[in-house]
């Protein structure tokens, strides 16, 4: 059994040509994307071999982005915003689940594997200039979870339950908020505050539970959980206004629960689990070196935050005459947090009353296993 679910398409808001007004100018894409698969196997047969493999993807084309491009020009009396969000709050969500039981013949074995991809951004990018306003605001809001699920059991004189997860939130998973100049001529100014925010929440969970009986019964059990999408906020314009803030936010967890249980005259019992936040889940908060910020009698704050988790629980039971248990839990937090200011910050009447650049974060690895053998021989690693 193979079910799939695939979600592919884009939500975009792009102006590109030059805009004048007094009112506001409000650029926003709003999306939502959901991939779900589920498989339930139940084979009662004298030789029963079962296999199923779910599979839910939210691809990299799945991009929610608005844009001011960079041949864009905005002039009004009114504040300008650019957001990109996901509608009501939600998040893009990949959930896959395979269940399966396989009873209670000669020979029983089952093979259930799990797939749950997020790979879509979301994305605010002001790259063209704002030459008058009443204040800018640049926002970006994503949340991604990818869970996996698997059920395993088989049971007959011979049992051999196997099962493989995959729950990741990719490196195409950004969240950004950010101006690009290349030719060093972009423009924003207003008469208020300029603000560029990225928020993200990164989930990847999976969840195991393998189970064999038999007069010889293996069980196998490989679940991996990755976070990697980018946290970013930056501005790389001349900016003038009465304050300018950039600011990135993050939480990432990986998560990985496994649970292997074996019955039988001899009895393996298998478990790999390996949750990690990659090196390429930073949380950056960057004012460029082509950027001029002008904020008379305002403040300039850079702020980056990030709480990063990696969790891996993993135990197993095996009861038997001769018993072999291999455990192995990796939990890894990687991601960087940055906050930085490398333009220039040009002395007007009054002067910039603060300069604040901070970067905070919390990163937590945990690994727990448990192994219990009741056994007349029994072998653990």
């Amino acid at each position: 059994m193979l079910p799939t679910a695939i979600v592919g398409g884009h939500t975009t808001a792009r102006v590109d040509g030059r805009l004048t007004g007094t009112g506001t100018f409000d650029i926003r894409a709003t999306g939502e994307n959901k991939a779900s698969a589920r498989a339930d196997i139940l084979n009662v047969s004298l030789y029963g071999l079962s296999g199923a493999y779910a599979n839910a993807e939210i691809t990299a084309e799945s991009d929610v982005a608005a844009i001011v491009s960079s041949t864009a020009s905005l002039h009004t009396t009114g504040a300008v915003t650019v957001r990109a969000d996901l509608a009501g709050g939600g998040s893009n969500t990949a959930s896959a689940i395979a269940n399966g039981l396989t009873a209670p013949g000669f020979i029983a074995a089952g093979a259930f594997v799990a797939r749950a991809i997020v790979a879509g951004a979301v994305l605010a990018q002001l790259d063209g200039s704002v030459t008058n306003s009443a204040s800018v605001a640049v926002t970006a809001t994503g949340v991604n979870d990818a869970t996996a699920k698997t059920l395993t059991i088989a049971a007959g004189l011979a049992g051999f339950g196997i099962s493989v997860q995959w729950a990741e939130v990719t490196a195409g998973a950004t969240v950004e908020a950010t101006s690009t100049d290349d030719d060093d001529n972009q423009v924003i100014s207003s008469t208020g505050t300029v603000s560029f925010t990225a928020t993200s929440r990164n989930t990847a969970f999976v969840h195991t539970d393998v189970a064999a009986g038999g007069l010889a019964a293996i069980g196998v059990s490989v679940p991996t959980a990755t976070v990697a999408g980018l946290t970013r906020a930056s501005v790389a314009a001349d900016v003038t206004g009465t304050a300018l803030t950039v600011t990135a936010a993050s939480a990432n967890s990986a998560t990985v629960e496994m649970r292997a249980l074996t019955l039988g005259g001899i009895a393996v019992g298998i478990i790999a689990g390996e949750a990690t936040v990659t090196d390429a889940a930073d949380t950056d908060a960057v004012v460029t070196a082509t950027a001029v910020v002008r904020t008379p009698g305002g403040a300039v704050g850079v702020f980056a935050t990030s709480q990063n988790r990696a969790t891996v629980a993993a135990t197993s039971v095996a009861v038997s005459a001769l018993a072999v248990s291999i455990v192995e839990a990796d939990a890894r937090v990687h991601g960087r947090t940055r906050a930085e200011f490398s333009g220039s910050l040009v002395a007007t009447d009054p002067l910039a009353t603060a300069l604040t650049v901070t970067a905070r974060s919390t990163n937590q690895a945990a690994a727990d296993a448990f192994v219990a053998n009741v056994t007349v021989i029994g072998v653990t690693a």
